[in-house]
Order: C-alpha cells, then sequence, then structure tokens
C-alpha cells in the first residue's frame, strides 16, 4: 500500500513517521515550503509547495506520482485540505472521505441546511448575502444583532457581528460579498465537543466549554477553553447533541469531529458549526492530557489499518482536568514577556512572539503571543487556573502601544 499525505502542520503537530512507523509500504508527503525542513528526510519523498494552499500543482503531482506508486490512501487533517484530498479520491477512485461528505463540513450554508431542528438542539435563522438587499431584509425581520461570515471560512477570520445601523452602514460600504452569508446572533456560552469515529462507530466524544468565545481576538481577550467534568449536567446533554447532530450528516468511516454549539440562557442549544477534523487550538493536546487519547494520531492510523476499534471501544474518564489559553497579540512592540518558570498548574507555557518584535491586532481567533496548557483538580479549579494564568501572563507583559 502506497499512502499520499497532504500536509500543512508542524512536524511538532503531526510525527507521521512515528505514528506510521509499523507501516513497510511508500509513503509520499506533500507540504509547505515553511513546514518541509522538518519532513524533509522522513518518508521516500517528501515534496515542498510554494504558497502550498493555493498551489494547484499539488494536484497534478498527485495524479502523476499516482502512475508510479498506485496510492491506496490519501490522508490530509487539515481543514483546508479536506475538499482537496476528496477531489483526488474520487478522481482516483479511492476509499475515503467524499467530496460530498467534505463539502457538507466545510460549506456552512450546506452545513446549516443539514441540520434539522429538534428537541434538543435548535438552528440559528440564516441566509445566504448576493446582494446589501438580503443583509437589509434578514435584519428587518431578525432584528440585531447578526453576524456575518464567510461561507468557507475557518478560524473566525473576517467574521463580523453588526450590532446597530451604524456598524451596518460600515460594512456595507465596501463589500462584495462574495461567499459571505448572514445569521441571527445567538447570545450564550459556547461549547465544543471533540471526538473520534473509527469503522464507522464513535469511539470517543467529550464537551468542554469556551473561555470568552471564538470571537474573543477581537476585544483583544484571550480565548481558551477547558474540558467538563462528567458530573456536569451539560456533559451527557452535549454528548447527546453530538450524537443527533453527527447523524445527519454523511459521516466518513474514518475521522475526528469538532462539534459546536450555544447554550442560552432560557435553557436552549443552538448549532453553530462542525467539523469533520481535529479541533484547532490546542484541543488535541488538552485531549491527550485528560485522558491519554489522541485522537489525531488515531485517526491517521485507522486510516492504514494500524487500528483495531475494538481495542480502544471503552469508557474514558478523566485523568488529569486540563484546559488552554491562546493569548492575542496587540497592536505595538512587545517589550517583555515572561520567560520564567510558570506557576504549578501550567502544565506547558510555549512562547510566539518576541520581545522588541511589533504585532497587529488578531485578525483569527487562534492567533496568539503565547499560549497555556493548564491543569486543575476539579473542573472549577481548572476553571479558576485558567483565570490567574491569564492575569500572571497580563502582568508579567509589557508593551508599547503604537
Amino acid at each position: 500500500m502506497s499512502i499520499l499525505i497532504l500536509n500543512r502542520v508542524p512536524y511538532s503537530k503531526c510525527p507521521y513517521d512515528k505514528w506510521l512507523n509499523l507501516l513497510n509500504d511508500d509513503i509520499i508527503l506533500f507540504t509547505s515550503e515553511e513546514t518541509y525542513p522538518d519532513y524533509k528526510d522522513k518518508f521516500n519523498k517528501v515534496i515542498p509547495f510554494k504558497d502550498y494552499q493555493k498551489n494547484g500543482n499539488v494536484e497534478r503531482i498527485a495524479l502523476e506520482l499516482h502512475k508510479e506508486y498506485q496510492f491506496q490512501t490519501i490522508i490530509a487533517i487539515s481543514e483546508l485540505d479536506l475538499l482537496r484530498a476528496a477531489q483526488i479520491r474520487e478522481y482516483l477512485k479511492l476509499d475515503g472521505q467524499s467530496y460530498n461528505s467534505a463539502l457538507a463540513f466545510r460549506n456552512k450554508m450546506l452545513m446549516k441546511k443539514t441540520i434539522k431542528k429538534s428537541d434538543d438542539v435548535d438552528i440559528p435563522k440564516f441566509q445566504e448575502i448576493n446582494s446589501t438587499l438580503d443583509i437589509l431584509k434578514f435584519i428587518e425581520q431578525n432584528g440585531y444583532p447578526v453576524v456575518i461570515k464567510p461561507i468557507c471560512g475557518s478560524g473566525s477570520i473576517n467574521t463580523t457581528v453588526l450590532k446597530d445601523s451604524e456598524e451596518l452602514e460600515l460594512f456595507i460600504s465596501n463589500n462584495t460579498f462574495i461567499d459571505l452569508m448572514i445569521e441571527e446572533y445567538i447570545d450564550g456560552d459556547m461549547y465544543h465537543i471533540d471526538g473520534l469515529i473509527v469503522d464507522n462507530d464513535v469511539i470517543f466524544s467529550w464537551p468542554s466549554k469556551y473561555v470568552n468565545g471564538c470571537l474573543a481576538f477581537q476585544t483583544g481577550n484571550y480565548l481558551g477553553s477547558y474540558i467538563l467534568d462528567e458530573k456536569n449536567p451539560m456533559n451527557k446533554r452535549l454528548k447527546l447533541v453530538c450524537q443527533n447532530v453527527l447523524s445527519q450528516f454523511p459521516l466518513p468511516s474514518y475521522t475526528t469531529f469538532h462539534l459546536e454549539v450555544f447554550h442560552t440562557k432560557d435553557d436552549k442549544i443552538y448549532f453553530c458549526e462542525v467539523a469533520s477534523r481535529t479541533g484547532g487550538a490546542r484541543v488535541n493536546e488538552v485531549l491527550n492530557y485528560s485522558f491519554n487519547l489522541d485522537i489525531t494520531k488515531l485517526w491517521i492510523q485507522s486510516q492504514c489499518g494500524l487500528l483495531d476499534s475494538k481495542l480502544i471501544q471503552q469508557s474514558y474518564t478523566i485523568n488529569q482536568y486540563t484546559g488552554w489559553l491562546l493569548i492575542p497579540p496587540k497592536k505595538g512592540e512587545l517589550c517583555n514577556i515572561p520567560m520564567g518558570i510558570p506557576p504549578e498548574y501550567i502544565i506547558d507555557y510555549k512562547l510566539n512572539g518576541k520581545i522588541g518584535s511589533s504585532f497587529s491586532e488578531a485578525t483569527i481567533s487562534v492567533d496568539h503571543i503565547a499560549s497555556f496548557l493548564v491543569k486543575g483538580e476539579t473542573e472549577q479549579d481548572l476553571k479558576s487556573n485558567l483565570q490567574k494564568s491569564a492575569e500572571w501572563f497580563d502582568k508579567h507583559t509589557k508593551w508599547l502601544i503604537k
């Protein structure tokens, strides 16, 4: 068996060679020029591409190499690679996630049309935008606030909340309305449910609660989340919601998933989005610390026939209450940042910014100058430690605001 891997992530997040070391098959990896140095000696053939995300030669060379290697499996784990991989699979008539399946998890209009309102999950009102009149009519019917976002976006890029007519006037003064949709703003706590599907079975799923929400970066606030205690009343409820949502999608036989929902003050749960991939930021690491379960690793291994689903079907319990934080940059020069040993409740502390460097404000939910993995003795203790971690960082960080 020959395997083609489409890759956008650094080696530290995906050491494919270690995960697939039991295979004796040819492995070909396509990657970006930026990540190429870490992968270049790991496989039979590693090919870097300039502007990897947009480079159509990825598909062209994949078809050329198929004549030599006869790929049987194509692996892609990044949001922006899922459709590309599905198209290549269908062209080569290979097993794996189909294009229609990948599109249902990528196109937010199709995604929301796929979900049916039920007793346990509601759907925000939504509409595709083709002109200014679509926006005006939607607001006239549903009022403010509203959310406008790309239909095929990721990371909350170019997502806008309009609260009043002044913000509307500014927004429509300079917009071409390409690939956009509008939906009602749901005011509530935001949760995500993450898990793994192997041989069409949900092997694992677990809910977490966001701290500040995915649009926190737009106001300079940190983004984070923490896993829920098994006894938290929302835990079982969110797992059932997840089961309901996934049952309505054309699921691939092997995938991780990342579902986001809102919980409102009047106790309703609203569907937000769902992806057939592992959650971003440090979600996978939290699950690994909390359950000793690397769902990305298992997802990749299962596609290569290295995983027996019966061996990992078990009741998972929390080994360590864990959460994560991302600290967004400010617009200015970074003058000081904590370099010493962090408090003991911080499991891992990574810096993504250097003193003396200048930054702009965050443009995507996962833009950050520092990230944390944080532990706690209980869910409440963990939640408190996340707040203390952010305060510790802020206390020892100085900016020259420009």
